[in-house]
């Protein structure tokens, strides 16, 4: 599945799963971690143009410790940012973040 693709389930008992999954596809060499190099592929997944500084500004939003990286449950935090009030996590919403 393409990462621009990734729709996260609106069934409560997938989500951590499904967020594992789309997680997974940014995490390219799985090391538990999105870093700094991978975290534009994320941005780019939503669909939005944006600037090198637009990222940096978006990852140290959600670098909660301040260690370069992002990690899952920094992505879970982020993703749960982004749900609706239907608990579903749509590519519009991830849009939104990095407007």
């Amino acid at each position: 599945m393409e990462p621009s693709t990734a729709i996260i389930n609106e069934e409560p008992e997938h989500t951590m799963d499904n967020f594992q999954s789309v997680f997974d596809m940014f995490d390219k060499n799985e090391n538990g971690a999105v870093c700094a190099a991978e975290f534009p592929s994320l941005v780019q997944a939503t669909g939005v143009e944006a600037t090198k500084s637009d990222i940096g500004t978006v990852m140290k939003k959600y670098d909660k410790d301040d260690d370069g990286i992002i990690d899952f449950s920094e992505f879970v935090d982020m993703m749960q940012e982004f749900e609706t009030s239907k608990g579903d996590t749509t590519q519009e919403n991830l849009r939104k973040a990095f407007r």
